[in-house]
């Protein structure tokens, strides 16, 4: 396991933070999303509008994008599928095999494409397994998941083993 793969190419705030005009002129044409706390408070069926506008600019840019989510079919197809868009759940990042099938779906390459999400360990690791340019957003809500619990637990070790060996780009907030 490389210590660089739970390091991201790019930090954000939210998913509304990003320049998808500067990050298109750069070869990005698509994004694997993260659902809960990357594009909506963990397991809430509201679709701010906010986000809706996002949805609709990236379209009419001719981004495609892609809901890439370890959460049930359920969960998932109850968000996507209202607002046709693609998704891919139970994918078990951050195992390769949910990446290509999303790539696969969007007609896109690992260098097109940007994975963004709010958990190193899942998202970011994933992600840049899979050769994508990776974002790591700060998660949108406290509330979260048991496994996802764990996660951030392991992430405040990896965090201080990327500190230590120079790896970690991230300003710390003051």
């Amino acid at each position: 396991m490389k210590l660089t793969n739970f390091e991201p190419d790019l930090y954000a705030t939210t998913i509304y933070e990003l320049n998808y005009d500067q990050l298109k002129d750069a070869g990005i044409t698509a994004y694997l999303f993260d659902l809960d706390n990357t594009l909506v408070k963990a397991n809430h069926e509201v679709r701010p509008p906010e986000l809706l506008q996002l949805l609709r600019d990236l379209e009419a840019k001719g981004i495609d994008f892609l809901i890439l989510s370890n959460n049930s079919h359920k969960r998932v197809a109850a968000f996507a599928e209202p607002l046709d868009i693609l998704y891919v759940p139970r994918a078990a990042k951050p195992f390769a095999y949910s990446y290509r099938k999303a790539l696969a779906m969007l007609g896109t390459k690992p260098e097109e494409t940007a994975m963004v999400g709010d958990q190193r360990v899942t998202d970011i690791q994933g992600g840049n397994r899979a050769g994508l340019f990776t974002i790591l957003v700060e998660p949108i809500s406290e509330s979260e998941s048991v496994p996802t619990k764990i996660n951030r637990f392991f992430e405040q070790f990896i965090i201080k083993k990327l500190k230590k060996h120079g790896i970690y780009k991230r300003e710390e907030k003051r």
